[in-house]
């Protein structure tokens, strides 16, 4: 019960931050389709430099982005999960929350890998 409490307020603080067509406001996009906004996709993605990475637990979920952050959630060891707020510009972790709990993959999307 207190792991769903936790969840609960987690995605209650997604509300507080505004959200632009450029967000990724929830699973598989704005409209659950995974398809993004905007302009088609380059040919060769040549020059594109990546600007942050953070490494990451396995988790099922992918990342939530509002405004000027990302949000993540992640097993971080074999009894704990968490959520962690990080920085949209920079990666910088800006907050993280913690509960008991396990992050097995679902058996139905096992196979497609943790």
């Amino acid at each position: 019960m207190l792991s769903l409490l936790k969840i609960a307020f987690c995605t209650a603080l997604l509300g507080v931050f505004p959200v632009n067509a450029t967000d990724w406001s929830q699973w598989r996009g704005a409209q659950r389709d995974g398809a993004a906004p905007g302009a088609p996709w380059a040919a060769s993605l040549a020059g594109i430099e990546q600007q942050w990475r953070v490494p990451l637990g396995k988790g099922y979920p992918g990342p939530v982005v509002g405004g000027d952050r990302v949000f993540v959630v992640e097993t971080i060891d074999k009894k704990t999960v968490g959520v962690r707020a990080l920085s949209r510009a920079t990666g910088q972790q800006l907050w993280q929350v913690t509960w008991s709990g396990t992050g097995d993959v679902p058996f139905f999307a096992k196979a497609n890998g943790d």
